[in-house]
């Protein structure tokens, strides 16, 4: 894969797959596959940043067995407006109408745990988040739609509005990652294992820890014991007459050490001994 667009001979063997303009009118880049008919299809997208070259969306004709699908997650809208409508709804609440004197602590309990979750329901309302597993953490639904209508002003070949979405969605991309560093500076102010996990999900490291299924063979008697092994008073002294070597006794002479010596290299440093090794 790359510029080819220039090559001086016939490549035996493979097969060129890319057939839409990837720069003006012109196929300058090129992709070459080794299997005929790998690709089923070949779309042109809008190019990335400031690059003139498009985008080349290529579709297998493989199809794998198993696809992970975007998941839809639920979050609540904690905007300024809603929390102060909350707090508005808590503050004109009279809390002594609603338990009376003869109820228990546990029916008290349920009732205002029931009012306060009916309250949040109604000023703080949930909305369905779709992820995706290679959306970035910093995309925001406005980024989304403005990259929509990029791709829409491509396909209808208005190059102004083109360039016009494609400089907001630059400045709106960096303003969000500026935002979304100021709200990962604050989490590790006040709560630093969640910003953490944000952290690892902005890196690609797995935010859950694998466990493994297998058992421990270790336990913490295993542990004790092994720590403990030399504080254990032997039961009977271990016989270590039988282990005694019977070598010969080492014999040093002065020929041999001045040999040794007269082979060392005098340029080399000496060691921490003052010798030279």
């Amino acid at each position: 894969m790359g510029d080819f667009n220039q090559l001086p001979f016939k490549l035996d063997g493979y097969y060129q797959t890319v057939k839409t303009a990837t720069r003006n009118n012109h196929t300058l880049d090129k992709c070459y596959i080794r299997i005929k008919d790998a690709f089923k299809q070949c779309h042109q997208l809008a190019n990335l940043s400031d690059s003139d070259h498009f985008i080349t969306h290529l579709i297998p004709t493989y199809t794998p067995l198993s696809k992970v699908k975007p998941t839809r997650i639920t979050r609540r809208a904690y905007t300024e407006q809603n929390c102060e409508d909350l707090k508005a709804a808590f503050d004109i609440t009279i809390w002594d109408n609603l338990v009376s004197a003869d109820d228990d602590i546990d029916k008290r309990t349920e009732i205002i745990s029931d009012y306060i979750n009916f309250c949040t329901d109604l000023c703080l309302p949930q909305k369905s988040i779709r992820m995706c597993t290679n959306q970035k953490p910093w995309i925001t639904k406005q980024i989304q739609e403005m990259i929509g209508h990029k791709q829409d002003a491509h396909k209808s070949g208005n190059r102004k509005l083109y360039n016009k979405l494609k400089r907001n969605i630059k400045n709106a991309m960096k303003l969000a990652k500026e935002n979304y560093s100021h709200k990962i500076q604050r989490k590790l102010a006040k709560e630093p294992a969640k910003a953490w996990t944000d952290i690892k999900k902005i890196s690609g490291l797995p935010t859950n820890a694998t466990t493994s299924n297998k058992p421990n063979p270790f336990t913490s008697d295993d542990l004790n014991t092994l720590f403990t092994r030399y504080e254990k008073p032997l039961s009977e002294k271990p016989d270590i007459t039988n282990n005694i070597s019977t070598a010969p006794p080492l014999e040093i002479k002065e020929e041999t050490v001045l040999k040794q010596l007269k082979g060392l290299n005098s340029r080399k440093g000496p060691g921490p001994d003052g010798l030279i090794s």
